[in-house]
């Protein structure tokens, strides 16, 4: 009987081992399996996000290669005491006739545009290389500024993004703008606190005017 009970005890233990390595590596096919469909899951989103940013980019395009014309027509009896247009650039107004305004009015507003985005000939002003020189010298004048360590590693990480951009042909200039926005939010951040930011602030400036329109934005978006 004891003999008998002892091997009834190796059989439950081996089987008891077996159901376990089987239930062990369906955890592990399982896990594989949703990892697997979350990298898919993660590269759907980025491509997605790559694709809108694209689309948005030929949008803005299109938009401040137009010029903007608006027609103002009164008839008989009608009075215009005054028209007033802002934020527009190029526009134009013809067409006022009926009543006392008899003649002709035409008015050309080429007045600078009250927005942060810029014509597309503004945007392509710059070549390649003298944006790339413009972003080595933010990064020199950046690298010779004494400010606290964990924020300048974090400014490093993504000037090295940008130069990663710019060597591509054609560099992603949302990705380029994101970078930049890291950037100047950490200086605009320890401007309020640490001196040496303050006057890293002024000195970027002058740069920043410059890399803000091929980014198709004023410089107003980078610093207060």
């Amino acid at each position: 009987r004891g003999e008998i009970e002892s091997q009834a005890k190796e059989l439950y233990e081996e089987k008891l081992k077996l159901i376990e390595a089987q239930h062990h590596a369906k955890l592990k096919s399982l896990e594989a399996e949703y990892r697997i469909n979350l990298l898919d899951k993660e590269k759907e989103i980025i491509e997605l996000h790559k694709t809108q940013n694209s689309d948005m980019k030929e949008i803005v395009k299109l938009l401040a290669s137009k010029p903007i014309t608006v027609e103002a027509k009164a008839v008989a009896g009608d009075e215009i005491k005054g028209v007033k247009i802002t934020d527009i650039k190029d526009a134009s107004i013809t067409g006022i006739t009926g009543g006392d305004l008899s003649e002709l009015v035409s008015a050309n507003i080429n007045s600078p545009v009250n927005s942060q985005d810029l014509s597309q000939q503004q945007i392509q002003d710059l070549s390649q290389q003298q944006i790339q020189d413009l972003f080595e010298q933010l990064k020199n004048t950046i690298a010779s500024t004494q400010i606290p360590l964990k924020d300048s590693k974090n400014i490093k990480r993504d000037i090295e993004a940008i130069e990663g951009e710019l060597v591509e042909d054609e560099p992603d200039r949302e990705e380029v703008k994101y970078s930049l926005e890291g950037i100047t939010r950490k200086i605009n951040k320890l401007s309020k606190t640490v001196d040496a930011a303050k006057q890293l602030q002024e000195k970027v400036a002058p740069v920043l005017e410059k890399i803000a329109p091929w980014l198709g934005v004023a410089v107003t978006h980078f610093l207060p």
